[in-house]
């Protein structure tokens, strides 16, 4: 609810936040077309009229549907023009499995480039993704959304979504940030030896790019690696998202700051980029 969430920012000292949502994770598996698009329509007004409008506090981020790449810029445009919202949302799971780099989904990286505002990839289901022999949720679980997130940033780079669309500002979320250096190294040796078969070979390298300043990754407080990605891809280039209310006890989410800004490992000036720095320049957030 509106209350809860104000009174966890007050209590954790959070400035701003910007919302995603839950259930809408699932919008890529949708069949019916014109029902995902009556979703995403829905759920964007519903956003609006409950959070938005409650408090300049909470900042919204627009649900896309990838079934229809022309009506998704579409609702992508009424999102930010009408309804205020900083950034879009696509799935990174569809049914069928689609790769986000493929020319059809241009008119949705166009649009968010002219309005200069900055889309997410956020995964959540685990259909599609080769983990139905897995008995139990505990091993899908570590594996599904860095799975998905791997395919859909490899899939953007190797059609060259990012030449065609130099200013375009996505994330890469709720996966840790681990698997990015070593999926740098992975699609750097295709494009050193196979560039050939890319359906776009790329100019730059994909390390290049994905160190280049437009691409972003969420990152976990209690991750051992943080600090050579850090080093390896970028500090300006992490977010961490409190995940508020999902899954958890409310005291479960308490310390997380601190425990983030007080790791040793990390240097101190971090902790601000993660947590101010970074998520302002990724969504244009004016304090």
């Amino acid at each position: 609810s509106v209350d809860l969430c104000l009174r966890f920012l007050h209590a954790t000292e959070i400035q701003l936040t910007v919302l995603y949502p839950n259930e809408g994770l699932n919008i890529g598996l949708q069949r019916d077309r014109d029902w995902a698009l009556a979703l995403a329509r829905a759920y964007n007004q519903w956003l609006h009229h409950e959070f938005l409008r409650a408090s300049p506090r909470f900042q919204g981020v627009a649900l896309l549907a990838p079934q229809d790449p022309v009506a998704a810029a579409s609702e992508l445009e009424r999102a930010v023009k009408d309804l205020g919202m900083v950034a879009g949302m696509l799935p990174g799971v569809m049914s069928p499995m689609r790769g986000l780099g493929l020319p059809d989904f241009d008119p949705i990286y166009r649009t968010a480039e002219r309005l200069d505002v900055a889309l997410a990839v956020h995964s959540g289901p685990a259909a599609e993704l080769g983990l139905d022999h897995m008995q139990s949720f505990a091993g899908v679980y570590p594996l599904s959304h860095p799975f998905a997130q791997m395919q859909q940033l490899t899939s953007m780079i190797i059609y060259g979504v990012f030449e065609r669309f130099p200013a375009l500002r996505v994330a890469y979320l709720e996966s840790g940030c681990g698997w990015v250096p070593y999926l740098a190294d992975r699609v750097d040796e295709s494009w050193e030896h196979r560039r050939g078969r890319w359906p776009h070979p790329a100019k730059q390298s994909p390390s290049e790019i994905m160190r280049g300043g437009n691409l972003f990754y969420a990152c976990e407080r209690e991750e051992k690696t943080l600090p050579a990605v850090g080093e390896l891809i970028g500090a300006d280039q992490l977010l961490w998202a409190s995940d508020f209310p999902h899954e958890r006890p409310w005291d479960e989410f308490a310390g997380d700051i601190d425990t983030l800004l007080n790791r040793e490992d990390l240097p101190k000036s971090l902790g601000r980029k993660i947590l101010s720095d970074n998520p302002r320049r990724f969504y244009k957030l004016e304090l």
